[in-house]
């Protein structure tokens, strides 16, 4: 797969998140509900500059939206 340079720092980001889904269980399985916000503030904090933080976390949800739908696909 390839990444556009502009997106990479958000997809490294994403990636260092990867264990930080809120995640509703239930009869019917697992639901993912999205990341957990605080903890992606940390990590963004952390490695992206001030000034490509809120772009960073844009993109970040952009990402993660897409990931969203293929994890709560129902076969």
């Amino acid at each position: 797969m390839d990444v556009l340079p502009e997106n990479w720092l958000a997809l490294q980001i994403f990636l260092q998140c990867q264990t930080q889904w809120r995640v509703i269980a239930g009869m019917g399985g697992a639901f993912y509900q999205g990341l957990d916000y605080p903890s992606v503030d940390v990590v963004i904090r952390l490695q992206a500059p001030k000034k490509k933080r809120r772009k960073t976390f844009q993109a970040v949800q952009l990402i993660e939206q897409g990931a969203l739908s293929r994890i709560n696909e129902k076969n």
